[in-house]
């Protein structure tokens, strides 16, 4: 029998699978963390946890009968897609990716500053002096952030005993460890700004679902700088923008 690969790790994840469980598809939830397969615990029979690379996703492909990739991962995981379009095109199986809308922050704002990369984030803060950075992009670059030596450098991550730990570790300062887990309000997002009185916010250009208007919004508000990563460049195959119609076009694809 055929089965469906959904590659999660977004919120999307719920809708795209709670549909396709309800139109009696056969799905592979794969996730590449303790922390998503945590999250996504409601599809815990359907779950597999572990990255994969490319040769690893086409063996997986072959021993599980996979027909259909349907891509709902991080829009900055550009490696774990470009290798599912590699896999649909090797194995011609059919690959369908939801990308979030990249929004683009409307209101002009003067303290507002794009960045390539993580590299490209850091040389504009130094460029421009920046004492207390707030950073918002997760656990997964922080090595960066703290070999920059900023003066003072706080780091919004998950409440993961291992991400603190691994700062720990580090030798990091606890009171630098703000450990929340999201979505985060526009309020809530000002309210960190002020207790740590940061000058700057770096982050990612993550789209509505997660929180890029409300994180821009509470600098503004609070009249402190933001840098945002832009989203790597890459050509998605078979692309949505519209969850419901790719969801459609996924089950209507067997018919």
């Amino acid at each position: 029998m055929s089965r469906i690969l959904v590659i999660g790790g977004t919120v999307e994840t719920y809708k795209v699978c709670d549909e396709l469980l309800h139109n009696n598809k056969d799905i592979i939830v794969s996730v590449a963390t303790d922390y998503g397969y945590e999250e996504f615990a409601k599809f815990k029979q359907f779950l597999v946890k572990g990255r994969m690379d490319k040769m690893q996703m086409i063996e997986f492909c072959q021993n599980n009968c996979i027909n259909k990739i349907v891509d709902v991962s991080h829009p900055y995981a550009k490696d774990v897609s470009k290798n599912a379009m590699e896999v649909s095109d090797e194995l011609c199986i059919k690959y369908y990716r939801y990308e979030r809308t990249d929004t683009q922050f409307l209101q002009k704002y003067d303290k507002m500053y794009y960045a390539d990369d993580h590299a490209d984030a850091i040389n504009l803060a130094k460029k421009f002096n920046f004492k207390r950075v707030f950073l918002t992009t997760g656990i997964k670059d922080v090595d960066k952030y703290i070999k920059a030596n900023f003066d003072e450098l706080f780091i919004r991550i998950l409440p993961r005993s291992e991400q603190i730990a691994y700062l720990e570790n580090k030798g990091y300062k606890s009171k630098n460890i703000i450990a929340m887990q999201g979505p985060f309000t526009k309020n809530m997002n000002i309210e960190t700004i002020k207790h740590i009185n940061a000058d700057v916010m770096i982050t990612k250009q993550s789209g509505k679902e997660g929180g890029f208007d409300e994180k821009v919004s509470s600098c503004i508000d609070t009249e402190i700088s933001v840098i945002i990563i832009k989203r790597p460049l890459l050509k998605y195959e078979n692309r949505f923008d519209n969850i419901d119609f790719m969801i459609k076009n996924i089950i209507l694809g067997d018919e």
